[in-house]
């Protein structure tokens, strides 16, 4: 992981061939999040614009409201930096997400969000580190650079393998475009680059196959859920986060479709807390 890549602001040069439909980069390179970082989502054991102020406050009274009971054993990998805090009820935390019409009056560049970028000056670019990251075959790092060929890739959309890192997407659970019509628009240039590159917690970038990515594109969960139902508890539980953490507001049928997985698929669903991210006003 990256450790203050939220922070940083650099000038970034977009070195890749971005598909349009979809919010991924496509180019064959290779990097990662953090392992202790991802899949951060404990799914059960059964099988318009926000204020950016709005959700912090809900959801920071909500965590102080939590229990300091000890959290249940999760399956899930944590958010490195709260391994101590207590799960989140994911229905809780969908209740303070501010729902209202999306603002789609225009405006939206994907180049605003400066995608991709070095934020440690090391070589390698955000996708490089999601991949190097998200690689489950043991590799020496020292010797790989950014590009561990061969490694071992699982797409978490569809459940498929892969071992090039050139067939995979590195994409934001929550596109940019979505982001922006849910209050990125608001957002300083230094708040808009700490999303798109964020590394600081593992469930705003995810390496998935390019043809699961391209059929996402930037829909929400009202129109586009991963096809692999062992899969859809825990995009439900991170897309939640993501939109909490960064101060997003919801549409309506996209926060109702939600309420109604977590009722249908994902009863009990909780979510591992996040680190804080860049402030509003950029600081």
């Amino acid at each position: 992981m990256i450790a203050g890549v939220a922070l940083v602001v650099v000038a970034a040069t977009v070195s890749a061939t971005i598909f349009d439909g979809g919010d991924a980069d496509a180019v064959p390179s290779v990097g990662g999040l953090s392992p202790d970082a991802t899949m951060a989502t404990t799914a059960p054991a059964d099988p318009a614009t926000a204020q950016p102020s709005t959700t912090v406050g809900a959801v920071s009274e909500f965590l102080s409201s939590e229990s300091s009971e000890p959290a249940p054993p999760s399956t899930s990998r944590p958010v490195s930096d709260l391994d101590d805090a207590s799960l989140l009820d994911a229905e809780e935390v969908l209740a303070r997400i501010p729902v209202e019409l999306e603002d789609r009056t225009g405006g939206y560049d994907r180049d605003l969000f400066a995608v991709w970028i070095d934020a440690d000056d090391n070589g390698c670019d955000t996708r490089d580190e999601v991949l190097l990251a998200e690689n489950l075959a043991p590799t020496d790092a020292a010797s790989a650079g950014c590009v561990p060929i061969p490694g071992l890739w699982r797409s978490t959309y569809d459940g498929i393998d892969f071992t090039d890192p050139s067939q995979l997407d590195v994409d934001h659970l929550v596109s940019l475009k979505e982001a922006w019509d849910s209050g990125a628009w608001a957002w300083t240039p230094d708040r808009r680059i700490a999303y798109a590159n964020d590394l600081t917690d593992g469930r705003t970038l995810v390496a998935v196959s390019a043809t699961s990515n391209r059929s996402k594109g930037d829909r929400d969960p009202s129109n586009w859920i991963p096809e692999d139902d062992r899969a859809v508890c825990q995009f439900v539980g991170d897309w939640i986060a993501v939109k909490a953490r960064w101060s997003m507001s919801m549409d309506p049928s996209e926060h109702g479709r939600l309420g109604n997985l977590i009722d249908d698929q994902c009863p009990g669903l909780t979510i591992e807390p996040w680190p804080a991210a860049i402030a509003a006003d950029g600081s």
